[in-house]
This record gives C-alpha cells, sequence and structure tokens, in this order.
C-alpha cells in the first residue's frame, strides 16, 4: 500500500524443515546364551526411550547376535533415525554370559597295577562324553593315582569346567585289580631220611627268592612228604606261590632223598671177620637193596 491508498498483493512458498537430530538414549545389557550357545536381542535392549522433536521412526543396532566367542563385552552402535530422516547414533555394552552348567557323562572303568603296584588315569578314563553349550575347558579328578592298598572299587568323581566357571560333577567307579604274578626263584635240594625212613618239607626248602608288589600270600608244593621209596632217583616236585590277589608263579624242582642213618646190619657187618649178604636185583645197574644172609 502506498501513500496514496494504493494496494498490491502477491504469494510466496515458505518450505518448512526438521533438521534436528533424534536425541538417543541407550544403555548398557547383560545377555545369556541358551543351551545351544546362543542369544539374539532387539533395540530395546540398548534403547531406552530415544526422543525426537516430531517422531522417532526407527532404532537400528549394528549387531544382533551373540556366541560363545562374544563371551564378555561387546560394544554396539544404536542408530536412531526420525521421520524426517535425521540419524543420530550411541553406543552401549552388550555384555554377553554363560551361566548354563556343563552336562556331566560318567562311565566306569577297570585298571591294572603294574610291576611296582602302582597305576594311574586321567579324565578320559571316566569321561562318558560330556558336553557343554559352549564347549568343555577342563576336567578335575577326586583321586587319579592308585597303589595295592586300592584293589578293589574305587568311587572317583570327575568335575566339569566349562570357560566360564560353570561346573558339574559326576561319580564312576574305579576297579583296581592286580594281575602281576609273584617273582620266584627255586633251587633243588637234598633231603635225608630220619629214623622212622620219612622226612617232611615245605616251600622254604626249595624257594631260593620271592618277591611281589602287593603281598605273598602263600606257597603249596606238589609234594611235601617222603619216605623209603623215594632213594631210587631226584624226585620232581612242582612248587606254586600266590599273592594277595591269587596270581601265582609256578617253578619246578628235583630233590634228592638220601638215608645217611645206620642200620643194625651196618653195625653187624662192621664188626663181623666175616658176614653174607645177597643183593637184590641181581644182576643190578643201579640201586640195590643188601640182605643178611648171616643169622
Amino acid at each position: 500500500m502506498d501513500m496514496f491508498g494504493n494496494l498490491s498483493q502477491c504469494m510466496a512458498k515458505v518450505t518448512v524443515l526438521d533438521t534436528i537430530s533424534p536425541i538417543p538414549m541407550c544403555r548398557d545389557t547383560t545377555v545369556y546364551l541358551d543351551a545351544y550357545g546362543i542369544v539374539s536381542i532387539d533395540s530395546s535392549y540398548v534403547d531406552i526411550g530415544s526422543t525426537d522433536n516430531c517422531e522417532v521412526a526407527t532404532v537400528a543396532i549394528s549387531r544382533d547376535s551373540f556366541t560363545c566367542t562374544d563371551l564378555g563385552p561387546n560394544i554396539i552402535d544404536v542408530t536412531v533415525t526420525d521421520v524426517n530422516s535425521n540419524t543420530s547414533k550411541c553406543q552401549a555394552t552388550v555384555t554377553v554370559m554363560d551361566t548354563i552348567s556343563p552336562v556331566a557323562a560318567c562311565r566306569d572303568t577297570t585298571v591294572y597295577l603294574d610291576a611296582a603296584g602302582n597305576v594311574s588315569i586321567d579324565s578320559t578314563y571316566l569321561d562318558n562324553g560330556s558336553t557343554d553349550n559352549c564347549g568343555v575347558s577342563a576336567m578335575l579328578l577326586s583321586d587319579d593315582s592308585f597303589t595295592c592298598e586300592d584293589i578293589g572299587t574305587e568311587s572317583v568323581s570327575i568335575t566339569i569346567y566349562d570357560a566360564s566357571g560353570n561346573n558339574s560333577v559326576c561319580v564312576g567307579q574305579v576297579m583296581v585289580l592286580d594281575t602281576v604274578s609273584p617273582a620266584l626263584t627255586c633251587t633243588d635240594i637234598t633231603i635225608y631220611l630220619d629214623n622212622t625212613g620219612s622226612v617232611t618239607i615245605d616251600s622254604s626248602f626249595v624257594i631260593q627268592d620271592k618277591s611281589d608288589h602287593c603281598g605273598l600270600s602263600h606257597a603249596i608244593l606238589s609234594r611235601s612228604v617222603f619216605n623209603t621209596g623215594d632213594l631210587t632217583s631226584p624226585q620232581a616236585v612242582s612248587v606254586t606261590l600266590y599273592d594277595e590277589s591269587g596270581n601265582a608263579s609256578t617253578c619246578n624242582v628235583l630233590v634228592t632223598v638220601l638215608d645217611t642213618i645206620t642200620s643194625s646190619l651196618d653195625k653187624r657187618i662192621a664188626h663181623a671177620d666175616s658176614f653174607e649178604f645177597m643183593v637184590i636185583p641181581n644182576p643190578s645197574g643201579g640201586f640195590f637193596r643188601i640182605e643178611s644172609k648171616t643169622p
């Protein structure tokens, strides 16, 4: 409008823009792996209420899946976008944890003492395929060494650990056996009949040396009593030595039986000027018997 009241008009377009970025609000979170060693998240785990002067359109996260390899803290980006495509970011820490214990599986086993009376085992003797969602890291036995004192059945627990320190326990039975035979050395002997024409021996007569890592029990001779009928030739005798577990060793010896006791006939011959006797059998190629013909 001018000074004389004349009036003119024109039109203009006003463009309204939104250039203000959203205000992102992030929070840290802790998540737990499942039985398969996996966990998934969405933005609700880390967005604590991002805002915008107009309206928030989307909240996106840079990572939404985690496994056993991600145990511990993981930093992710959170991107907030409004309806006008303005964006802003914040970061959140996602701490991944494994709280699932391993599945412990045990089996029984049998072990054998060595020549020194010892045997040692490791977890492979008792583990029957223990598992964990993130893998087994260690197995510890309650007892891994056995001696003669443990012969029989021993209960042994095995503790299964994963990398996060979760653990489970199972129990296996360890049968400890001694199957090593005693050490035995024997010797041939000579023995002498007594006044009754008999002699008795035991194992100490023929065993020269003996030992066993878990202790000896007893020895048995195939025969222990000898008489005049054994004078003709050395007698074969077997010796069997047993340890406390019933293991046995055997050796064979020859027992020579002699008669050195002077008889009444011997005395009569020694003091007689002449004496008649018979040799039976006659002729003889080896041992023979002498009988007096003189009354």
